[in-house]
């Protein structure tokens, strides 16, 4: 629903990872670089977008680019006491991307 808001592309126009500057080096990951992130549900590639905004050990990704399909990795639990989607948590393996056939840019 916030892909509907006029101007949010505007922002920012593709979905992006961001990781801590610890676990890009650690992985041989820059800036713009692809990345798999998988976990027991699925898999997906996104951007690696590095930062000071997150703990070493965490990843973020915004779930408003329907595209990024970041609700592969993640359940569809609700919280039963207010009827609400649970937050969404769950625990990730990160993968450089190192082939020819990445997914093409925006």
């Amino acid at each position: 629903m916030t892909m509907r808001e006029d101007g949010i592309l505007d922002k920012q126009e593709e979905p992006f990872v961001e990781m801590s500057p610890e676990d890009a080096a650690s992985l041989g990951v820059a800036e713009g670089d692809w990345v798999r992130l998988v976990s027991r549900r699925g898999e997906i590639q996104a951007r690696a977008a590095i930062g000071d905004r997150v703990y070493p050990g965490l990843v973020w990704m915004a779930l408003h680019f329907a595209e990024s399909r970041v609700n592969l990795l993640t359940n569809d639990v609700g919280d039963s006491l207010i009827g609400i989607p649970e937050y969404k948590v769950c625990a990730i393996r990160i993968e450089p991307v190192r082939s020819a056939l990445q997914p093409a840019a925006r």
